[in-house]
């Protein structure tokens, strides 16, 4: 063999490198230990990245709690989401009308000792409503409030500038003026919501991934096929990112309108006690007259209103017993809250209810034979989101940082076949020559 040549596969599988001692047909190098166990020590970068969050929570945002006791809770009167004359009253009372509005429209999330006040008044008053965009996280969001001369048909708006000022707040940046109808008009970016997206990307990465094993698994599809439902196996990842990302974005893209509230002006009229509890209003909605018996006691409770035939019913919950109210939070992920009458013991099954929306679910936690007792949890969406993708950073940087060391050696590998060098010290193999020693 000449000495510039380089040696042949049988030529190298009896070479040694005459620097390390490789034999020259070794092909590829071992890689470090980190190459090796890249996914181990991904997990290890997650172990850490998620004591570093629980740190944070405890320690730099320590988890809230707080206690206060109210003698009692006084009338607070609000406009109900629907307009209701006392005609309108009337004709529930009398059975014409039964479609379960008024009962959805006047029970709130409270205990069941509240009681039920009643008043009819002029629609003038403050109202809000919002609009908000993105999906599954919030991403901006329209806030109007002003005072009008009917807060159901938003007539004659007018209202007050804001003193806060505009700018980033945190992660939010907030924009807040008079708008062209005389509304103040709050705009929010929320840049965490932005996260919400990728995080969905990714999670539809994943289950496109199972998807396909499991079309391998069960033999619906093979690896090597070439039919239809053999390349959209294998294509299952990339197409639930493409399902996902339309979704996504139609989801955002469509408002979300929320109604609100409204309060009468002056604040806080005088009510009328109706006689009916929390309690009642849940059993009225069991029975098949329950709606009009609701509308029987707020007649009975408002005979002066019958002088006035376009003022709107107003109403309001209220306590006339001492209650406590106990509260906790977690980093803003989680909130908790406890309303009770003093030294009441919850007792009987319990019953949970959920309620949803695109920023956060709650959870109402009650008990059957307790009316005095209620424990609320907050779970918040946005807040969860950081919370993964942090995770996920976390995960991908570990895998980054270890991928650019394995690239770099099967780059140099290939170079030093393609030259004819050693694979391990890149020793020059060109010229070295079989000795015979037999």
């Amino acid at each position: 063999m000449k000495d510039d040549e380089t040696p042949s596969e049988p030529a190298r599988s009896v070479l040694v490198c005459p620097e390390c001692a490789a034999p020259a047909s070794q092909r590829e190098v071992r890689p470090p230990w980190p190459v090796r166990r890249r996914r181990l020590l991904q997990a290890a970068a997650l172990l850490v990245a998620l004591a570093y969050i629980v740190w944070r929570i405890v320690g730099v945002s320590p988890i809230m709690s707080g206690s206060a006791t109210y003698a009692s809770v006084p009338y607070s009167a609000g406009f109900p989401s629907n307009r209701y004359t006392r005609a309108d009253i009337e004709r529930y009372a009398s059975g014409v009308v039964s479609d379960g509005q008024l009962l959805k429209d006047l029970y709130l999330n409270v205990l069941g000792t509240y009681e039920l006040g009643v008043t009819f008044l002029p629609p003038a008053g403050f109202a809000t409503h919002y609009h908000r965009y993105g999906w599954p996280t919030r991403i901006v969001s329209y806030g109007y409030d002003a005072q009008y001369d009917d807060v159901y048909a938003k007539t004659n708006p007018s209202a007050k500038p804001s003193t806060l000022r505009n700018g980033w707040w945190g992660w939010t940046y907030m924009v807040i003026r008079i708008d062209a109808q005389g509304r103040r008009e709050r705009f929010l970016f929320v840049s965490k919501g932005l996260l919400g997206g990728p995080l969905t990307l990714i999670a539809a990465w994943g289950a496109g991934r199972v998807l396909r094993w499991l079309m391998f698994l069960l033999r619906v599809a093979s690896r090597d096929g070439l039919r239809r439902r053999d390349r959209l196996a294998r294509r299952a990842p990339v197409l639930c990112i493409v399902v996902c990302a339309i979704g996504v974005t139609i989801a955002s893209l469509r408002p979300q309108a929320f109604p609100g509230w409204a309060s009468p002006v002056p604040w806080n009229p005088a009510c009328s006690d109706t006689g009916v509890t929390g309690a009642d209003v849940v059993q009225f909605a069991k029975e098949p007259d329950g709606e009009a018996a609701l509308a029987r006691a707020i007649l009975d409770a408002t005979p002066e209103a019958a002088s006035n035939p376009d003022a709107c019913l107003a109403f309001a919950w209220g306590s006339k017993v001492s209650l406590t109210s106990t509260g906790w939070a977690i980093g803003r992920l989680l909130w908790g809250t406890v309303l009770e009458h003093q030294g009441v013991e919850a007792s009987g099954p319990r019953t949970i209810s959920f309620k949803r929306d695109r920023a956060s679910v709650i959870a109402t936690v009650r008990w059957r034979e307790t009316d005095g007792r209620m424990a609320m949890y907050s779970f918040s969406y946005g807040r969860a989101a950081t919370l993964v993708l942090e995770l996920c950073a976390a995960w991908i940087a570990a895998g980054l940082g270890v991928w650019p060391i394995g690239w770099v050696i099967r780059r140099r590998t290939a170079k030093r076949l393609a030259r004819g060098w050693c694979v391990r010290c890149g020793y020059d193999l060109k010229g070295l020559h079989v000795v015979d020693t037999s």
